[in-house]
């Protein structure tokens, strides 16, 4: 298996950059990437998933260890969050620490399974939520980096909610 968004971020610190923010909003928690940047303090993880759920990590004490410790941000929710939650956690939380962190390129795991017509999640997001959290995530790269954004998509099983999130994102972008 190969985590793709771990290989762009392990891809950009070999070319040269220094900071690299991963904004993870999958369903998910995204331990794989999680781990392979555990310890390490030039890319900035932050994870907005749905707790519980498979596969049961992603707890906010998971911070990151060694040089990494802090770099690791995990925004677990509770099933039926919405949309308030969503952009609770990025003005609270996440702006401020990409804010603080200044990412010379941010990557997007862009999991659609969050939204609310998803058949295996439950957290209730609206296509205007997530829609809101791309936008947000591409003004951090324009004030931060260029416009350096990247987005990969993670997942999504409703197939029509997942178009319309994608399309956004696309226009987003």
């Amino acid at each position: 298996l190969l985590n793709g968004i771990a290989c762009a971020a392990a891809d950009a610190l070999a070319a040269g950059l220094e900071r690299v923010l991963i904004l993870d909003f999958d369903a998910h928690n995204g331990n794989g990437t999680q781990e392979a940047f555990w310890a390490d303090r030039r890319v900035l993880y932050v994870s907005i998933h749905q707790s519980p759920l498979f596969p049961d990590t992603g707890s906010i004490r998971e911070q990151g260890g060694d040089q990494g410790t802090g770099y690791t941000i995990n925004l677990p929710l509770p099933p039926c969050s919405g949309d308030q939650s969503y952009q609770y956690l990025m003005d609270r939380v996440i702006v401020p620490a990409a804010d603080s962190f200044r990412p010379e390129l941010v990557l997007l795991s862009a999991g659609y399974d969050s939204h609310w017509r998803d058949p295996l999640t439950s957290l209730s997001a609206s296509l205007q939520g997530l829609t809101t959290v791309a936008a947000q995530a591409v003004a951090l790269a324009d004030r931060h980096c260029g416009g350096r954004v990247v987005a990969v998509l993670e997942g999504g099983y409703d197939l029509e909610a997942l178009a319309l999130c994608v399309g956004n994102l696309a226009e987003v972008l």
